[in-house]
């Protein structure tokens, strides 16, 4: 009788108060400026609820270029010698390494009618968009 008094009693202390538990929700963005998500195809919640992770905000890593007199590379124009079977050749280009890398989209920001997974917190106060459900595209 104790021991099931105690269980009881430890299921009690362990269990989260109503309203404060977590919750995996998904929904569908339906603006992007204001931004608002349809959740299970029930409400829309706009900007002023959402939290954003880094995975649905537009990253862009910026590659820095160095000047053109401080360290540059250049491969002059030339064609190779024909050779190999069938005989052939091939032209390398002129080529600039100031200019070759472009700054890369690391994530995009959320479009209309993306797909997201959701976790509701703060007793439903808040929304925060964890990913878009197709990943990188």
């Amino acid at each position: 009788m104790a021991g099931n008094k105690l269980v009881k009693i430890m299921q009690e202390a362990g269990k989260a108060p109503s309203g404060e538990t977590t919750d995996l929700l998904f929904g569908v963005v339906t603006s992007v400026s204001p931004l608002k998500i349809k959740i299970d195809n029930r409400f829309e919640v706009d900007e002023k609820f959402l939290i954003l992770s880094a995975l649905v905000k537009e990253t862009v890593i910026k590659i820095p270029t160095r000047d053109a007199n401080n360290h540059r590379h250049e491969i002059p124009q030339s064609t190779t010698q024909s050779g190999g079977s069938p005989p052939h050749s091939h032209i390398i280009l002129a080529y600039n390494t100031n200019n070759a890398l472009p700054d890369i989209l690391l994530w995009r920001g959320l479009r209309v009618g993306d797909k997201v997974r959701i976790l509701r917190v703060n007793k439903g106060q808040q929304f925060f968009v964890l990913e878009r459900e197709e990943g990188i595209d």
